[in-house]
């Protein structure tokens, strides 16, 4: 099965799940960078995973955007959903705010898979921030290997 995993990511966690996503699945898929690519041809493609970075409860706008200019689309096609971020305690709730009831009902994978606070690659607000409101001081990995694991398990199974 061709597959798309369609991805946004500000600093790379999305694109390492991605990544870890495209080594299990057991199908032919692509990375695609939603940021460098906003003009996808899903008809190309039998199955769509879509993973996203959340930002203070929401998804970035160009995800936003794709996703509910393609919503009829990507309801006719083998679906996956999953997010990364660094509130495990408010993840399932922007899952639920930023994608859709159809589309996360017509999905046979939904993945809610950890994040990172990497201080490298952020800039100085949002480290103030990350420090100030996160209690974080240096950069810390939560990447759910088990939740990918499921999530690939799930994907597998669902022809």
């Amino acid at each position: 099965m061709n597959t798309a995993i369609i991805y946004t990511s500000k600093h790379g966690t999305t694109l390492k799940v991605a990544q870890t996503i495209q080594s299990q699945i057991n199908e032919n898929a692509s990375i695609v960078n939603l940021d460098d690519n906003s003009a996808i041809d899903l008809k190309q493609f039998e199955a769509i995973i879509i993973g996203s970075s959340v930002h203070a409860g929401a998804i970035p706008q160009n995800m936003q955007r794709f996703l509910s200019e393609n919503q009829t689309t990507l309801l006719t096609h083998k679906l996956g959903l999953f997010m990364c971020g660094m509130q495990p305690d408010k993840q399932q709730e922007f899952f639920e705010q930023n994608f859709s009831t159809e589309l996360r009902s017509h999905s046979s994978s939904n993945g809610l898979l950890g994040g990172e606070f990497l201080f490298h690659k952020m800039n100085f607000i949002e480290r103030f921030l990350v420090k100030r409101i996160a209690k974080v001081k240096e950069s810390v990995s939560a990447i759910k290997t088990d939740q990918i694991e499921l999530f690939c398990q799930q994907w597998n199974t669902i022809s």
